[in-house]
């Protein structure tokens, strides 16, 4: 209800000084949301919106409390913190409450100006008419097809949880999959939970709504990780399990952790209480004799980390190692020192190291050295070493190869940008009369070689848009289109966009377009735009001191 004036006399002081202080004067017809956000008056739908305006509780719980009105919706008005009482507990508004509507602008704690064309628009949850649908009255009336174009929409991110615990879906980003004009209705994809009333949102812009995107890709997966689309699945999780044959899906960690254990390289540590540089017992689990003679043991920690020797020997029954003379460690091992057995061409090595030392005990006694050489059949012995050599390489080069095959296919999934600018120019005028607009070109270079281009848009930039000469509202006249390399569209203008009023100058923007010219702007070179049929409303519309740019994605 209005101001009350009863009982006041006409030429009273205090009938226009309460006239000048209270704009309306309420009782509440039903309940507010058990959040503490909104109050319900029935009477609020005959009058103009009071956004920004001071609320004051006069019965209640709450009285006496004094919150800027954030949005006005028909008979409901949403505040962004909750009321409480005299405990600081969230009250609900209760049918029955006395309000006064004051005067007084919130100042800087009010609502935000109206929406306007950006990164993200804000708002506060008013309702929750159905499953994984959000009603925000504040971004009514944006237009049909506003938010949730059918392959770029935009992307709802839950900004704070009206709880105040950070609980979910506070931080989760959803794709907006239908948008209702006339009520402010948002549907999007499942939140893992459901967004509330007094819920904060921020209603993201499709470029920004992929950075974030990219950002999640910075998370752990989870182990063994399936999905395999993004470079975190590609790397994957320390708990993942060993994987010895190449697969579509695999992480780079299974790979790695199959090279550990595959026999590719056995872990162990020092397992002796007196190890000393020519031998020491292990805790390796193998108990053949010889199993591990010439290959390659290294250790990773300890006062030998990265030395790596021959094994001479090994001993199955006390699992000792032992190393030749003149192959051995510069320091005593510790007990407990991790070490690594790699495979190696020790057993080859150690034949020839066999041959040499004959052949010095020939030349010690020089008669009939030659034929003592000869009966050494040296070269049989090289040739029975290099059949082994030979399927041992062919054995290592063929996990190397797959796991070349892995690597590959990973980095295929890693993209790069590069943003290209023309020089400036300085007008374009839009008449009345449709006709081709010249555009500055803008040059790609320095791509690096053998890159795949995955996506490129065009972007069009201006410092500054007129209204000239037309003594009237001014804006495009019909659908329009900036076209690169003759004839392919990229980036469409809507009828009506750039409105104007009657001689008005506005700062520039950048028009971002979303049509992907990959195919046709797909490697270093020079791209020519126009502005096909540019045509406005009346003679007039000048863009000042434009740029034409490309926004390439490319992997290597």
């Amino acid at each position: 209800m209005k101001v009350a004036t009863s009982g006041l006399r006409q030429d009273s002081p205090s009938k226009p000084l309460l006239q000048a202080l209270i704009s309306y004067q309420g009782i509440t017809d039903a309940a507010g949301a058990a959040t503490g956000l909104t109050i319900v008056c029935g009477d609020l739908v005959n009058e103009p919106s009071y956004d920004g305006q001071l609320l004051k509780i006069r019965s209640g719980a709450a009285a006496g409390q004094v919150k800027p009105i954030y949005v006005q919706a028909g008979n409901t008005l949403t505040f962004a913190t909750p009321w409480t009482n005299a405990a600081g507990a969230v009250v609900q508004i209760t049918a029955g409450t006395l309000f006064d509507i004051l005067s007084i602008s919130a100042g800087s704690s009010g609502p935000g100006p109206s929406p306007t064309e950006g990164l993200s628009y804000y708002g506060v949850v008013d309702d929750v008419p159905g499953a994984n649908q959000f009603t925000i009255g504040s971004l009514a009336g944006l237009g049909a097809g506003k938010f949730d174009g059918a392959t770029n929409p935009y992307s709802a991110f839950v900004l704070r949880d009206a709880g105040g615990a950070g609980a979910a879906p506070q931080g989760e980003l959803q794709a907006v999959t239908a948008y209702v004009t006339a009520t402010g209705v948002f549907t999007t994809a499942a939140f893992t939970a459901a967004v509330a009333v007094g819920d904060e949102i921020l209603i993201v812009n499709p470029t920004l709504a992929a950075a974030l995107v990219i950002l999640a890709d910075l998370a752990v997966p989870a182990a063994d990780s399936v999905a395999n689309v993004l470079e975190r699945d590609v790397i994957g999780n320390k708990t993942d399990t060993a994987l010895y044959a190449v697969a579509a899906n695999a992480s780079l960690m299974r790979y790695i952790k199959a090279l550990i254990t595959a026999g590719i390289a056995v872990p162990g540590a020092v397992s002796d209480a007196g190890p000393a540089i020519t031998d020491f017992d292990t805790d390796l689990t193998e108990a053949t004799d010889d199993h591990y003679n010439g290959m390659l043991l290294m250790f990773i920690n300890g006062p030998n980390a990265g030395q790596a020797h021959v094994i001479d020997d090994y001993a199955g029954a006390a699992k000792n190692v032992s190393f030749k003379v003149g192959d051995q460690w510069t320091d005593v091992p510790v007990n407990g020192n991790s070490f690594v057995i790699l495979p190696s061409v020790g057993g080859f090595l150690q034949a020839i190291s066999a041959e040499i030392d004959a052949i010095e005990v020939k030349l010690d006694t020089p008669a009939n050295f030659m034929a003592d050489v000869s009966a050494l059949a040296l070269e049989a012995t090289l040739d029975t070493h290099d059949v082994d050599i030979k399927a041992l390489l062919a054995t290592i080069a063929g996990y190397i190869d797959d796991e070349v095959a892995a690597i590959i296919a990973s980095q295929g999934r890693q993209l790069f940008t590069m943003d290209f600018w023309s020089l400036p120019q300085e007008e374009v005028a839009v008449v009345q009369a449709a006709g081709d607009k010249a555009l500055p070109s803008v040059t790609v270079a320095d791509l690096p070689g053998g890159a795949a281009i995955v996506r490129a848009i065009a972007m069009f930039k201006f410092r500054m848009v007129e209204n000239h000469t037309y003594a009237g509202v001014n804006s495009l006249d019909g659908a329009q289109e900036i076209q690169v390399a003759g004839a392919v569209d990229a980036i469409n203008f809507v009828t009506g966009q750039f409105t104007l009023a009657e001689s008005t100058r506005e700062g520039g923007d950048v028009v971002i377009g979303v049509i992907d010219i990959a195919a046709t702007v797909n490697a270093n070179g020079a791209y020519a735009f126009h502005w096909d049929l540019a045509k406005a409303l009346q003679t007039g519309i000048n863009f000042n001191d434009i740029q034409m740019g490309l926004r390439i994605w490319y992997s290597v």
